[in-house]
């Protein structure tokens, strides 16, 4: 997946994030009001999900969340899903989404932002970086080739 650059967000760092396509929660797809993009950093760091305080306040990750998955695109076009949900993230794991102040002059204004912690990528068998490229690529498929 092509990785974003959020530093014009006001990010301090470039992170490992890609944009969202569709963010749906307890089984529904969120409906922003807004048109403002949603991007999620991977953050291993995180255990479980921290949510830009504007999304987590206007979507329904406010009223309790038993399961979130996100929608992304890859390179080639092929659909993308990490996820994680009390069910799925049982003993090895821990699924908790958290609202954060994101301290970035764009964040909510321009953008929103989530990071995806260790229960986001439990199941996908690694996380490939290639900063060089600004590529990002989960599990365990061939890494892509520019020929």
């Amino acid at each position: 997946m092509e990785m974003v650059d959020l530093r014009p967000l006001g990010s301090p760092v470039f992170h490992y994030a890609v944009r969202v396509e569709e963010l749906w929660i307890n089984g529904g797809k969120h409906r922003s009001k807004s048109n403002k993009p949603i991007y999620v950093v991977f953050d291993s760091g995180t255990t479980g999900m921290l949510v830009d305080r504007n999304l987590f306040d206007t979507s329904d990750l406010a009223l309790g969340c038993f399961e979130c998955h996100m929608k992304l695109r890859d390179r080639d076009g092929a659909r993308v899903t990490i996820g994680s949900s009390l069910r799925t993230c049982v003993g090895r794991c821990l699924f908790l989404p958290t609202p954060i102040d994101v301290p970035w002059e764009g964040v909510p204004r321009d953008a929103h932002v989530v990071f995806a912690g260790l229960a986001f990528m439990f199941n996908q068998g690694t996380l490939t970086v290639d900063a060089d490229a600004r590529r990002l690529r989960l599990g365990n498929a061939p890494v892509p080739v520019d020929v």
